[in-house]
């Protein structure tokens, strides 16, 4: 069971009360509760408040020790994409897919960082295994309809947001 400490931080995680957030992490690993889920939520707490050199540090202690964190994995990436390191990113997205097929978000984020190589064509296949897993996956509909306007496919592109805005007219990205 989770000190309250930890708990704690979660809340005010959620309520975006950041730095509060990593002071009743940093008491609960004072406290030796679980040093990884401490090092995991320090990281995601870093990323959230734009500090991507910090998290990617906490970030590679975790996917070092627990190699089969599919959610710390794709925080990893995440940080990268962050940072522009679309490769590195792609990396770390390819092994949560090596573990998890399943893995909605690493398909869509996969195609995200293609995307942003120039990649469009490839990027299309990740945004439709993405879609696979979930057809209402909002983000992966409208990612995909960028790629779709970025190679010239309007007609593709507005199948796309049509998709979108079916899902959730006032999506906003």
């Amino acid at each position: 069971m989770p000190p309250a400490w930890h708990e704690k931080g979660n809340v005010l995680s959620a309520m975006k009360r950041y730095d509060e957030a990593m002071n009743c992490y940093r008491k609960a690993a004072e406290l030796d509760f679980k040093p990884f889920d401490f090092w995991h939520d320090q990281a995601k707490e870093c990323y959230d408040l734009g500090k991507y050199e910090k998290a990617l540090i906490l970030y590679e202690v975790v996917t070092e020790f627990r190699p089969t964190d599919v959610n710390a994995w794709n925080n990893k990436g995440n940080v990268y994409y962050a940072l522009g390191r679309y490769n590195d990113s792609i990396n770390c997205y390819d092994e949560v897919l090596l573990q998890d097929k399943q893995h909605k978000y690493a398909w869509h984020n996969k195609g995200l960082a293609l995307n942003n190589l120039g990649n469009y064509n490839e990027s299309l296949k990740y945004f439709d295994n993405a879609l696979v897993i979930d057809p209402q996956y909002v983000d992966a509909w409208n990612d995909k309809g960028i790629a779709f306007y970025s190679m010239g496919k309007y007609v593709e592109a507005i199948d796309c947001y049509d998709n979108v805005i079916a899902l959730d007219p006032e999506y906003t990205y």
